[in-house]
């Protein structure tokens, strides 16, 4: 079976909303990461890979769909994941960030040929 048959957000087990939505969408305060991309004639380009680290994935993704020179004529989308750990101990906090680096670090090997 080829691992590449089904789309990279549904093998990254990623969530997709809107940009407009992501205040909505993301849970405030989770860490986790994101894919901001656009769709056009079919075709997908990825504009940035965010991976939050102990921070809140919904702020910073708001904070770069500002910031970022992003194109203002094509709908965006963000598919995320929420990697967050089970406790607030310092252990589960670095092994939580080391989980979003390696996913985070995957997707961009994975979708560079996408990227801008």
């Amino acid at each position: 079976m080829d691992p590449k048959s089904s789309p990279w957000q549904s093998r990254f087990e990623l969530k997709t909303c809107a940009a407009a939505d992501i205040a909505t969408a993301i849970p405030a305060a989770k860490p986790g990461i994101a894919v901001i991309y656009s769709k056009a004639k079919g075709e997908e380009t990825i504009h940035l890979v965010i991976d939050s680290r102990a921070g809140s994935l919904r702020d910073l993704c708001a904070k770069r769909l500002e910031t970022a020179k992003l194109p203002a004529d094509a709908p965006l989308t963000v598919s995320y994941k929420i990697i967050a750990p089970a406790d607030q101990s310092p252990d589960a906090v670095s092994a939580c960030c080391r989980e979003q680096v390696i996913v985070a670090g995957a997707l961009r090997r994975e979708l560079r040929p996408a990227m801008r």
